[in-house]
């Protein structure tokens, strides 16, 4: 890796970093009772998996045919991926046992650049709508971020560092309200090949750790308006991946495994199909 790479990644870190100190408002509460309890614009990004948030318990399921290439990033073309991301999920409460059943589908672009050939920068905008199953108001969902992933051979493998920049929102028609967060997001994985081939392919095992920091404070709230406030996660995680892909109906899926995340009384157990950068 040539120094100009090496200064270009430092520098591009260190922006994200000052980011984050940047001020910004934090969210307003909703001052209705039982009404703002889902966060729509986590539930979208958060992934499949089984959450723990003091006395809520929150099930989510996203659909793993999330997105499609059109075009792979080359020399200095913009790469091209359409994404439309299926969430569906469950809130439970065990104070009052109050169920909450909802989806969300939030569409979008991704584009890609290859900086240098080991280096990707991702920019992406979703806009989309979220429901309660049994009635209620539909909610607007917008997220746009950047996503940078740099590669580098170590020892057997390779080392994969992520970062990210996102920012979401939703707003309840005719409600007013703001559960919206935005989040920096510094991730490390190791990708080794293993002596598997599953499904005919050459597999390789990751193993990835990331710190997420939320600029302002994501807000979950309970059906009696009372507010839990996260401002830190962290996140470990193992996959054992496929190369090339598992397609199917033409989607490709690059891996599976399992995460765990952790912080300011948020618990999960995730399932996931590979480093998320």
């Amino acid at each position: 890796m040539t120094p100009k790479n090496i200064v270009l990644v430092f520098l591009y870190t260190i922006l994200s970093i000052n980011l984050i100190w940047s001020p910004v408002v934090n969210a307003q509460q909703v001052q209705e009772q039982q009404e703002g309890v889902i966060n729509y614009a986590y539930s979208n990004w958060i992934g499949t998996g089984y959450y723990r948030i003091e006395d809520r318990t929150i099930w989510i399921f996203r659909f793993p045919f999330r997105s499609y290439t059109l075009r792979k990033p080359e020399g200095n073309k913009w790469g091209t991926e359409i994404l439309f991301p299926l969430t569906l999920g469950l809130d439970q409460f065990d104070f009052n046992n109050l169920n909450i059943g909802s989806f969300t589908f939030v569409p979008g672009i991704r584009f890609s650049y290859e900086v240098f050939d080991n280096w990707q920068l991702k920019p992406y905008g979703q806009i989309g709508v979220g429901k309660e199953f049994k009635g209620g108001d539909w909610n607007a969902i917008w997220g746009c971020g950047i996503e940078s992933l740099v590669l580098f051979p170590f020892k057997y493998g390779e080392l994969q560092l992520g970062n990210s920049l996102r920012f979401a929102d939703h707003s309840q028609s005719g409600k007013k309200g703001d559960n919206g967060f935005s989040m920096f997001e510094i991730g490390l994985n190791y990708k080794r090949p293993v002596k598997l081939n599953l499904f005919s392919r050459q597999n390789n095992i990751n193993l990835f750790t990331i710190y997420k920091e939320f600029i302002n404070d994501l807000e979950f709230f309970n059906a009696f308006n009372q507010t839990t406030r996260i401002n830190r996660l962290f996140t470990l995680g193992i996959v054992l991946g496929f190369e090339p892909s598992i397609r199917i109906l033409r989607f490709p899926i690059k891996g599976v495994g399992l995460t765990y995340t952790h912080g300011n009384g948020f618990t999960g157990i995730g399932l996931t199909t590979g480093f998320p950068f």
